[in-house]
Protein backbone atom coordinates (compact mmCIF):
# COMPACT_ATOMS: atom_id res chain seq x y z
CA UNK A 1 0.00 0.00 0.00
CA UNK A 2 2.86 2.41 0.74
CA UNK A 3 5.75 1.46 -1.56
CA UNK A 4 7.53 4.79 -1.18
CA UNK A 5 7.96 4.28 2.57
CA UNK A 6 9.03 0.67 2.07
CA UNK A 7 11.66 1.62 -0.50
CA UNK A 8 12.83 4.58 1.58
CA UNK A 9 13.58 2.19 4.42
CA UNK A 10 15.23 -0.33 2.09
CA UNK A 11 17.39 2.32 0.41
CA UNK A 12 18.58 3.69 3.73
CA UNK A 13 19.47 0.17 4.86
CA UNK A 14 21.58 -0.51 1.74
CA UNK A 15 22.92 3.02 1.35
CA UNK A 16 26.56 1.82 1.15
CA UNK A 17 25.84 -0.98 -1.36
CA UNK A 18 26.05 0.58 -4.83
CA UNK A 19 24.61 -2.35 -6.80
CA UNK A 20 21.59 -2.85 -4.51
CA UNK A 21 20.96 0.88 -4.43
CA UNK A 22 20.90 1.00 -8.25
CA UNK A 23 18.54 -1.99 -8.29
CA UNK A 24 16.07 -0.34 -5.89
CA UNK A 25 16.24 3.03 -7.65
CA UNK A 26 15.36 1.28 -10.94
CA UNK A 27 12.42 -0.36 -9.22
CA UNK A 28 11.21 3.01 -7.93
CA UNK A 29 11.36 4.47 -11.44
CA UNK A 30 9.42 1.46 -12.72
CA UNK A 31 6.74 2.18 -10.09
CA UNK A 32 6.57 5.81 -11.23
CA UNK A 33 8.12 7.25 -8.08
CA UNK A 34 10.37 10.20 -8.89
CA UNK A 35 13.96 10.26 -7.71
CA UNK A 36 15.06 13.86 -7.14
CA UNK A 37 18.62 15.14 -7.26
CA UNK A 38 20.18 16.30 -4.00
CA UNK A 39 19.00 19.70 -2.80
CA UNK A 40 21.08 21.85 -0.44
CA UNK A 41 17.95 22.86 1.51
CA UNK A 42 16.19 19.48 1.60
CA UNK A 43 18.68 16.62 1.45
CA UNK A 44 20.01 14.72 4.41
CA UNK A 45 22.63 12.03 5.05
CA UNK A 46 19.98 9.51 4.06
CA UNK A 47 17.22 9.31 1.49
CA UNK A 48 14.17 11.42 2.38
CA UNK A 49 10.62 11.65 1.08
CA UNK A 50 9.57 14.95 -0.40
CA UNK A 51 5.91 14.90 -1.38
CA UNK A 52 5.62 11.72 -3.49
CA UNK A 53 9.30 11.64 -4.46
CA UNK A 54 12.56 10.53 -2.89
CA UNK A 55 15.47 12.94 -2.66
CA UNK A 56 18.98 11.59 -2.98
CA UNK A 57 21.19 12.10 0.08
CA UNK A 58 24.31 14.25 0.20
CA UNK A 59 26.32 11.07 0.76
CA UNK A 60 25.60 10.01 -2.85
CA UNK A 61 27.56 13.03 -4.10
CA UNK A 62 31.21 12.37 -4.92
CA UNK A 63 33.48 13.47 -2.08
CA UNK A 64 30.74 13.93 0.53
CA UNK A 65 30.98 11.62 3.50
CA UNK A 66 28.48 11.30 6.35
CA UNK A 67 30.68 13.64 8.41
CA UNK A 68 30.64 16.34 5.71
CA UNK A 69 26.94 15.79 5.16
CA UNK A 70 26.30 16.31 8.88
CA UNK A 71 28.33 19.56 8.78
CA UNK A 72 26.23 20.82 5.88
CA UNK A 73 23.00 19.96 7.69
CA UNK A 74 24.21 21.63 10.88
CA UNK A 75 25.20 24.79 8.97
CA UNK A 76 21.89 24.83 7.13
CA UNK A 77 19.73 25.25 10.26
CA UNK A 78 16.49 26.59 8.70
CA UNK A 79 17.75 26.61 5.14
CA UNK A 80 20.15 28.71 3.14
CA UNK A 81 18.48 31.96 2.12
CA UNK A 82 20.75 32.61 -0.85
CA UNK A 83 24.14 31.74 -2.35
CA UNK A 84 25.92 34.21 -0.06
CA UNK A 85 24.37 32.64 3.04
CA UNK A 86 25.34 29.20 1.74
CA UNK A 87 28.97 30.08 0.94
CA UNK A 88 29.60 31.93 4.20
CA UNK A 89 28.14 29.10 6.30
CA UNK A 90 30.11 26.49 4.37
CA UNK A 91 33.38 28.33 4.97
CA UNK A 92 32.63 28.97 8.63
CA UNK A 93 31.91 25.25 9.07
CA UNK A 94 35.11 24.09 7.40
CA UNK A 95 33.60 22.87 4.11
CA UNK A 96 36.26 23.13 1.41
CA UNK A 97 36.12 24.30 -2.20
CA UNK A 98 36.11 20.75 -3.61
CA UNK A 99 32.92 19.92 -1.73
CA UNK A 100 31.28 23.12 -3.00
CA UNK A 101 32.33 22.20 -6.57
CA UNK A 102 30.82 18.73 -6.13
CA UNK A 103 27.59 20.29 -4.85
CA UNK A 104 27.48 22.49 -7.96
CA UNK A 105 28.10 19.44 -10.19
CA UNK A 106 25.32 17.47 -8.51
CA UNK A 107 22.75 20.26 -9.06
CA UNK A 108 22.29 20.55 -5.30
CA UNK A 109 22.51 24.34 -5.59
CA UNK A 110 19.78 24.71 -8.23
CA UNK A 111 17.48 26.23 -5.60
CA UNK A 112 19.50 29.45 -5.88
CA UNK A 113 18.38 29.85 -9.52
CA UNK A 114 21.84 30.23 -11.05
CA UNK A 115 23.07 28.00 -13.84
CA UNK A 116 26.23 25.93 -13.56
CA UNK A 117 28.26 28.35 -15.63
CA UNK A 118 27.40 31.33 -13.41
CA UNK A 119 28.13 29.35 -10.26
CA UNK A 120 31.46 28.13 -11.64
CA UNK A 121 32.49 31.52 -13.01
CA UNK A 122 31.95 33.16 -9.63
CA UNK A 123 33.42 30.22 -7.76
CA UNK A 124 36.57 30.09 -9.89
CA UNK A 125 37.07 33.86 -9.97
CA UNK A 126 36.57 33.96 -6.20
CA UNK A 127 33.77 36.54 -6.53
CA UNK A 128 32.32 35.36 -3.25
CA UNK A 129 34.63 37.19 -0.87
CA UNK A 130 34.36 34.99 2.18
CA UNK A 131 35.68 37.63 4.54
CA UNK A 132 33.09 40.15 3.41
CA UNK A 133 30.32 37.55 3.39
CA UNK A 134 31.02 36.51 6.95
CA UNK A 135 31.59 40.04 8.21
CA UNK A 136 35.02 39.08 9.55
CA UNK A 137 36.86 42.25 8.62
CA UNK A 138 39.73 41.65 11.07
CA UNK A 139 40.42 38.27 9.43
CA UNK A 140 40.35 39.96 6.05
CA UNK A 141 42.78 42.66 7.18
CA UNK A 142 45.11 40.04 8.64
CA UNK A 143 44.87 38.05 5.40
CA UNK A 144 45.78 41.16 3.36
CA UNK A 145 48.52 42.15 5.84
CA UNK A 146 46.87 45.46 6.76
CA UNK A 147 47.26 46.56 10.38
CA UNK A 148 43.80 46.85 11.96
CA UNK A 149 44.57 50.24 13.58
CA UNK A 150 45.75 51.67 10.25
CA UNK A 151 42.55 50.53 8.56
CA UNK A 152 40.39 52.06 11.33
CA UNK A 153 42.22 55.40 11.12
CA UNK A 154 41.85 55.59 7.33
CA UNK A 155 38.36 54.16 6.79
CA UNK A 156 36.61 54.88 10.05
CA UNK A 157 34.77 52.17 11.90
CA UNK A 158 33.80 49.17 9.82
CA UNK A 159 30.07 48.42 9.82
CA UNK A 160 28.09 45.35 8.84
CA UNK A 161 26.60 47.41 6.02
CA UNK A 162 29.88 46.93 4.17
CA UNK A 163 29.75 43.16 4.61
CA UNK A 164 26.54 42.58 2.71
CA UNK A 165 26.62 41.46 -0.90
CA UNK A 166 24.85 43.48 -3.55
CA UNK A 167 22.51 40.61 -4.30
CA UNK A 168 24.02 40.14 -7.76
CA UNK A 169 26.60 37.44 -8.11
CA UNK A 170 28.11 38.77 -11.28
Amino acid sequence: NYPIYFYLSVLNNVIMDVSKTKEYLKELKRLGIKILKPDINKSSSEYVIYYNSIILPFTKIKGISKIISDKIILARENGFSDIYDFISKMVLNGINRNVIANLIDSDALNCFSYNHQTLYDNYNENKWNVFELTGKINDYLEYKGIPTKFYSDIKGEYTNENSKGSGNIK
